[in-house]
């Protein structure tokens, strides 16, 4: 039983808790992806939530094309030339 928080195994948030089980490295941060995290699969690489979402628009322009444009709507259409 623990000294701290009383209980076997430690309560969540004990110092003396066992830290988590690693599951991977995170492809943006190279973070460890630990047991009971959430994390996304994408072309077989994993990534903490929160980095998948800042480094989606990246992996899109980057290895995938996407194209940023800006919308123009031709001023001679409708007009009647």
């Amino acid at each position: 039983m623990c000294a701290i928080c009383g209980s076997h195994p430690c309560m969540r948030g004990c110092p003396n808790e066992p830290e988590p089980a690693v599951f991977s490295t995170c492809a943006y941060c190279n973070e460890e992806i630990v047991d009971g995290e959430g994390y996304v699969d994408f072309e077989g690489l994993e990534y903490h939530e929160d980095c998948f979402t800042e480094a989606a628009p990246g992996i899109l322009f980057e290895d995938y094309g996407a194209v940023r444009r800006t919308a123009e709507v031709d001023s001679f259409v409708g007009i009647g030339f």
